[in-house]
């Protein structure tokens, strides 16, 4: 009896026990909150733009004051000059390895917040803008052309009918292009205050970590020890934050100085001090 009782149970049907899985009911993301901005946020980057406007013009008012004062002398250190082009390797080799990454995260099958997504372009653009800067401001081909150029002048105006296809800037420029070169670029410094805006939302954005502007703090870094060894090169302006928070004024100096090194006489080296003090003002004593 009791086996016919367990055979019983065995072959009994299950009670109503649902076999498919549980279905929980998804709630759709909402997505509209990525790109919500507190109005603390806002005043914050007003603030942040705010400084930089303020800072670019009274920094390119005294870049002209502080030159004034040190009475247009600098000096150039040849074996630092060469120092500062190998630590600019260095930093393009960080920053063509460091490009791969945001690229890697936007095309990658990840899901990614709105913030996340225009934060990851904000670092490819700014990689691209620094890998800009350093190529130009290390790039000396406009300055040698005009160095190599100025001496056409004698040949055009002995016969200026011969040469009407040929166009020639004012010789006696260097009035104007010592207070452009003094006034700095606007485009160079953006590029550094850039990154520390991508900072500063960090600081201000709940939506954003500092691992998520990692780059941001490591070109910063560079740029630091970049600076520092482009005023050990050579300074043409006393003031150490001012050329650190403008990078146009420190990077500046070493587009006309790289020159120097491909020089293979002391009456060629004496001529570039001479366009040297035409253009920029300033009267180099060099140590090689």
């Amino acid at each position: 009896m009791a086996l016919c009782r367990l055979r019983a149970a065995w072959t009994a049907p299950l009670r109503s026990v649902s076999a498919a899985p549980v279905q929980l009911e998804e709630t759709p993301e909402d997505t509209s909150q990525d790109l919500t901005v507190e109005p603390h946020e806002l005043v914050a980057y007003a603030i942040f733009v705010t400084v930089f406007v303020a800072f670019r013009v009274c920094g390119s008012r005294m870049a002209r004051f502080t030159l004034a004062s040190a009475a247009g002398k600098a000096q150039l250190n040849m074996s630092r000059l060469n120092q500062a082009v190998l630590f600019k390797e260095v930093m393009l080799a960080y920053m063509n390895a460091a490009v791969l990454e945001p690229v890697i995260s936007l095309a990658g099958e990840g899901d990614l917040s709105t913030k996340g997504i225009i934060l990851h372009i904000c670092m490819l653009f700014s990689i691209f803008w620094w890998i800009f800067i350093l190529s130009d401001a290390f790039d000396a081909t406009d300055v040698t052309q005009s160095f190599q150029y100025k001496s056409f002048h004698e040949v055009i105006d002995k016969k200026p009918g011969d040469y009407d296809w040929l166009q020639m800037q004012a010789l006696d420029d260097s009035g104007d292009t010592k207070n452009e070169k003094l006034r700095g670029s606007v485009l160079y410094d953006l590029g550094l205050w850039f990154i520390l805006f991508c900072i500063f939302a960090a600081v201000v954005s709940p939506g954003i970590t500092h691992r998520d502007v990692f780059h941001a703090y490591a070109m910063t870094f560079l740029w630091i020890c970049m600076h520092h060894r482009c005023r050990q090169a050579t300074s043409w302006n006393p003031n150490y934050l001012l050329t650190l928070f403008m990078p146009s004024t420190g990077l500046m100096p070493i587009e006309f100085c790289l020159p120097l090194q491909e020089v293979d006489s002391v009456e060629v080296l004496e001529e570039w001090r001479h366009f040297i003090q035409d253009r920029c003002g300033i009267t180099l004593s060099i140590v090689a």
